[in-house]
């Protein structure tokens, strides 16, 4: 684990030689940085920031209520998603006075959408990890000699003597040749991983996410329901249970606003759309 968080640094430093494919590149670079990214700025909001706000009467419950929330989970009533004006008796999307649970979605995700990016962007480094421990720096020691100041046919001369190099080593390095297919077959497994585990993150509803944002701001129709909404919701319900008068537990459905979802949905957009 420290070895990878070591190679981290150098993803930021161009490199003048290059020891695998583009793709390769890709999926453990440009990636990883944008999930280390997205990590720093969600967990800043979380923890340096507020996430979420709740109505409360006093500025002294109204913290305790919101972190009460945070922790616990907030709630929007999945049959009140396309009732938006006062006069249906939704003041938001997905805000109801439904007294059925089973009409209830919680949402906890948002407590570890730091902890997701950052573990994703470990496991999309490990393919380029494994491959620099397969390859040792032979193909290094090979391409190390900079040939680009040399006049045209020095390079193909020095170009052609890694090509008869190479072929002469053929059948003994046909180990380190699966090595690196190998690595390219864990990029692979790897995306459609982190997809499955996304999509079982957000109750199997990921990987229609970007089709059916695309539907929603194509279609025309008077009741439709924003996907992001549904997954993403900016304004939420929170059942905040205390002890009043007489040791009596009471409780009280408070509204709080999810600021860090409007982050959330973007982020998790683009991933869906990336993948």
């Amino acid at each position: 684990m420290i070895h990878i968080f070591g190679a981290l640094k150098s993803l930021l430093k161009p490199k003048k030689l290059h020891i695998d494919h583009w793709t390769f590149r890709l999926h453990y670079r440009f990636t990883v940085l944008f999930l280390l990214l997205f990590c720093i700025v969600v967990s800043t909001k979380q923890y340096a920031g507020e996430p979420i706000k709740c109505s409360k009467d006093t500025r002294e419950y109204s913290v305790l209520v919101e972190t009460y929330c945070f922790v616990t989970a907030t709630y929007t009533v999945k049959t009140a998603l396309n009732k938006t004006q006062v006069s249906e008796g939704a003041p938001h999307p997905g805000i109801y006075p439904a007294q059925d649970e089973k009409q209830y979605r919680y949402h906890q995700y948002y407590q570890w959408v730091g902890f997701i990016l950052f573990i994703q962007a470990i496991f999309f480094y490990t393919p380029h990890w494994l491959w620099k421990i397969f390859e040792g720096g032979k193909i290094s020691s090979l391409l190390e000699r900079d040939t680009r100041h040399l006049p045209r046919e020095e390079q193909i001369k020095s170009r052609d003597l890694i090509v008869q190099h190479l072929r002469s080593r053929w059948t003994k390095d046909n180990l380190f040749i699966f090595k690196y297919l190998v690595c390219e077959i864990c990029c692979f497994i790897n995306i459609f991983g982190q997809m499955a585990f996304l999509d079982g993150v957000f109750e199997n509803e990921f990987f229609c996410l970007g089709f059916e944002v695309m539907s929603y701001y194509r279609s025309n129709s008077p009741i439709r329901t924003d996907p992001l909404l549904r997954l993403f919701p900016r304004v939420t319900s929170c059942t905040y249970r205390y002890f009043g008068e007489g040791a009596k537990i009471r409780s009280e459905s408070v509204l709080c606003v999810l600021a860090v979802n409007v982050m959330n949905e973007k982020i998790f957009l683009f991933c869906g759309f990336g993948s």
